[in-house]
C-alpha cells in the first residue's frame, strides 16, 4: 500500500450545519478510534511498513480518513482532527464523508483505487470488502499494540465478527448499535395501554398494538397504526431469532434455513401485522417515511428501531419519548446488535 493516495476529497468536506456540542464518550472513542487507525497506519514499523516520505519529498504523511455523513458530524471530525495534527505534527489527516450508497460506491473506490485509507464499515457488505482482498490484516498491529484487556472490554461476538473465515481480521470495533422499541408515551396514556418494560413479549406487544387501535383511532392528522419496523432482511431476522430460526445456518453460511418451520411463523406474524390486523403500518402507509421519521410525525406509536435513531428521536420528537428492550419471541429474547467497526484500505 503507498502512503500517500490520490485523495477523494468531497465538496462538503467539514461541511457543519449544526454545532457539534459536547461531545459524548461514544462519539470521542469512536472518531479517536478511526484516528488512532491513521497514526498506526502512518507510523508503523511493523510487516509491510507503511512509513515514507509524502508528496514532494517532505516527511508529512498524507492519509483520506472517511466516515459518516450525516450533517452533525463533520464539525465534529473537524474539531478530533485539529487536536490529532497538533499531538501528530508528522501525520495530515483529510476528512471526507461516506458516499450516498456506502456499499456500493465504495466498492467502487476500491476498485478504481480511489478509497480512503482509513474508512468505517458495517452491515453485510463490510465482510465482503475484507473477501474481496481490499482491506488490510490488522492482526500484526493488534498483535504489537492492543493488549488482552482492551481487546477483552469490547463485546466478543462484534469483535469476533471482523474475521473472515481464513482468519483475516479486517476491522476493530467502532461501536455497537441495538434495536430496541421507541414507543409515544402520549398516545399510550390517550388510550389507556400500560407501558411497554423488558419482560414483554411478542404476545404482549400484539396485545398493546390491539389496544392502541381499540383506544385511537387517529394520532394526529393521520391514520393510526401501533407500530411499524423497516422491511430489511436483517430486521426481518430478529424477529425469526425469537422464534428460534435463522436465515441461515450460523455454521454453513451458504444453507438457507428461510425455508424451516421457526422462519415461515416469525414471517407470517409479521405479515399478519400489516395486511391482516393492520396494526403494524407499510412503507407504503406512511408515503414511504423513515421509520423514525413516520414515529416523529406521530404516525405511529410505536418503532422497532436503533441506537442510531436516538438522537434524531430526542430532538425532534414533539411528545414524550419511552424506550424499552426488543419483546422476546416464542423461543428467546433476541435483538440486532450492528457490527459497525473501522478498517485500513489495503
Amino acid at each position: 500500500m503507498s502512503h500517500v493516495r490520490q485523495l477523494r476529497i468531497s465538496p462538503n468536506v467539514f461541511r457543519n450545519t449544526r454545532s457539534p456540542g459536547n461531545m459524548s464518550r461514544r462519539e470521542f472513542l469512536q472518531l479517536g478510534g478511526a484516528l488512532a487507525a491513521g497514526a498506526v497506519l502512518a507510523s508503523c514499523s511493523s510487516p509491510g511498513s507503511l512509513r515514507g516520505p509524502g508528496t514532494h519529498g517532505s516527511d508529512i504523511v498524507q492519509l483520506v480518513y472517511s466516515d459518516w455523513q450525516t450533517d452533525w458530524f463533520a464539525g465534529m471530525a473537524q474539531q478530533m482532527l485539529e487536536q490529532f495534527h497538533t499531538d501528530n505534527p508528522n501525520v495530515q489527516v483529510f476528512f471526507t464523508p461516506d458516499p450516498d450508497n456506502l456499499g456500493d460506491d465504495m466498492m467502487a473506490d476500491f476498485q478504481r483505487g480511489t478509497a480512503p485509507d482509513v474508512l468505517n464499515g458495517c452491515c453485510d457488505f463490510f465482510p465482503i470488502w475484507a473477501q474481496k482482498g481490499y482491506l488490510l490484516d490488522l492482526r500484526p498491529f493488534v498483535q504489537a499494540d492492543l493488549d488482552r484487556s482492551t481487546i477483552d472490554d469490547w463485546s466478543k461476538a462484534q469483535y469476533e465478527a471482523f474475521f473472515t473465515a481464513n482468519g483475516l481480521q479486517f476491522g476493530l470495533p467502532k461501536y455497537h448499535g441495538a434495536l430496541a422499541v421507541y414507543y409515544n408515551k402520549d398516545i399510550f396514556d390517550r388510550a389507556g395501554v400500560a407501558y411497554p418494560d423488558d419482560s414483554w413479549t411478542h404476545d404482549d406487544y400484539l396485545g398493546a398494538m390491539q389496544q392502541l387501535r381499540q383506544g385511537q383511532t387517529r394520532f394526529g392528522d393521520a391514520p393510526g397504526w401501533a407500530s411499524m419496523f423497516d422491511i430489511s432482511w436483517e430486521r426481518i431476522q430478529v424477529h425469526v431469532n425469537g422464534w428460534g430460526g435463522n436465515f441461515v445456518d450460523p455454521s454453513d453460511p451458504t444453507r438457507s434455513l428461510m425455508g424451516n418451520q421457526e422462519a415461515l411463523n416469525a414471517m407470517q406474524w409479521l405479515r399478519d401485522r400489516i395486511w391482516t390486523d393492520h396494526t403494524m403500518a407499510s412503507p407504503l402507509d406512511v408515503q414511504n417515511l423513515e421509520t423514525r421519521q413516520a414515529f416523529i410525525q406521530e404516525r405511529i406509536a410505536m418503532v422497532e428501531d436503533g441506537s442510531w435513531a436516538l438522537k434524531d428521536i430526542l430532538e425532534n420528537a414533539p411528545f414524550r419519548i419511552g424506550v424499552t428492550t426488543f419483546p422476546a419471541g416464542p423461543k428467546r429474547k433476541a435483538t440486532l446488535a450492528t457490527t459497525d467497526g473501522f478498517a485500513i484500505y489495503a
